[in-house]
């Protein structure tokens, strides 16, 4: 007996991204510090995260925050526990309310599957308290 497959003709993608990330904008828990290239960390909101990225938000012009660049940071999780992480910026965008903030949305680089983990399970905790 043979069995026949058939493909589809179309891929739609229903989800932009393969990992799901989570609102934290305003709910506490987690912290950011983001050098923006002076060597002084600075405390910025935190907007969203996820295993692979985060987004925070800053008052900057496009020319601060450019596709492809850099940025060395510290995540500090709800239990207190610092992480440090390096970003690469993949898009900046204006957040509502028209006083020039902006949100910076960021790919995690190089980072171990363990840093992941712990990420990981610091949501499903995070989700679970604020659900």
């Amino acid at each position: 007996r043979r069995w026949v497959v058939g493909y589809p003709a179309t891929i739609q993608r229903s989800q932009r991204r393969i990992v799901d990330r989570h609102r934290v904008l305003g709910r506490g828990g987690f912290e950011l510090r983001v050098d923006l290239g002076d060597g002084r960390p600075r405390a910025l909101p935190l907007f969203d995260l996820s295993t692979a990225g985060l987004s925070f938000v800053c008052r900057a012009g496009p020319e601060d925050f450019y596709e492809g660049a850099e940025l060395d940071a510290v995540l500090t999780l709800p239990d207190g526990s610092p992480v440090a992480l390096v970003l690469e910026v993949a898009n900046t965008r204006p957040i509502g309310g028209g006083q020039g903030d902006q949100v910076i949305g960021c790919r995690l680089l190089d980072v171990a599957s363990s840093l992941q983990a712990r990420v990981a399970r610091a949501l499903a905790e995070y989700g679970r308290e604020h659900a």
